[in-house]
């Protein structure tokens, strides 16, 4: 997968935990990644637009309500694994025949 301005500002935000993260700072570090300012500053006005980021101040961000809450679904998917079961036996069937071909 390729990295893009858009995940790497989304990652920042998140690893900064509620910290904000100015534009100029977010043009830096994606500049490391080989990635132009251009197009740090679309996909920060586009994140915005989506409700991802939002204004904390002139020219800085932090995490919208829509990525925290994608962000604690994400933190319940890693811990995922601790929640199962030895096996107990037992099978779960279900019967999809009467079904049209699309909705199984």
């Amino acid at each position: 997968m390729k990295l893009n301005a858009k995940s790497l500002i989304l990652d920042l935000l998140l690893a900064s935990n509620g910290a904000s993260l100015s534009a100029q700072d977010a043009i830096a570090a994606c500049r490391l990644f080989g990635l132009s300012d251009n197009s740090v500053r679309v996909a920060l006005a586009r994140a915005s637009a989506d409700g991802l980021i939002e204004a904390a101040g002139r020219g800085t961000y932090r995490l919208g309500a829509s990525a925290l809450q994608l962000a604690g679904e994400v933190a319940t998917w890693r811990t995922a694994e601790q929640g199962i079961r030895p096996w107990q036996g037992g099978y779960i069937a279900v019967l999809t025949q009467h079904l049209g071909r699309t909705d199984r």
